[in-house]
């Protein structure tokens, strides 16, 4: 399950803005009406993400906490699982030989990366 641990403080309006239902803030698919992107440059959200009985927190933009949560909506699974995903192709994806000269994306950034190469395929 995703939880919101905290809000940018700097943003009053983010609260209100926020999503209302308890139901949309859960990793289930949710509609495109309950997504929520927030204000473009909005500060990072974090929240807690359950991956392979791991309890682990990240911080995100709502545009893409958003954008991951259609993405999870498209493939019919929940957030956690596509992070779980995404989590397994940040690791598999720098060979051994390559550790050396690159370090390994955290995992925000995998999935900031994996959803800005989703988007640039689904465009072409």
């Amino acid at each position: 399950m995703v939880n919101d641990i905290e809000h940018p403080a700097s943003d009053p309006g983010v609260a209100a803005q926020n999503l209302s239902s308890a139901a949309a803030q859960s990793d289930k698919p949710q509609p495109d009406d309950q997504l929520f992107a927030g204000p473009l440059f909005a500060g990072p959200i974090k929240r807690s993400i359950t991956i392979a009985r791991h309890q682990t927190s990240i911080s995100l933009e709502p545009v893409f906490w958003a954008a991951l949560r259609r993405a999870a909506q498209q493939e019919g699974i929940a957030i956690n699982a596509l992070v779980a995903r995404i989590d397994e192709e940040r690791i598999a994806s720098l060979p051994d030989a390559m550790k050396q000269d690159y370090q390994l994306a955290n995992l925000a950034s995998a999935i900031r990366c994996w959803l800005w190469a989703r988007n640039i395929t689904s465009v072409d």
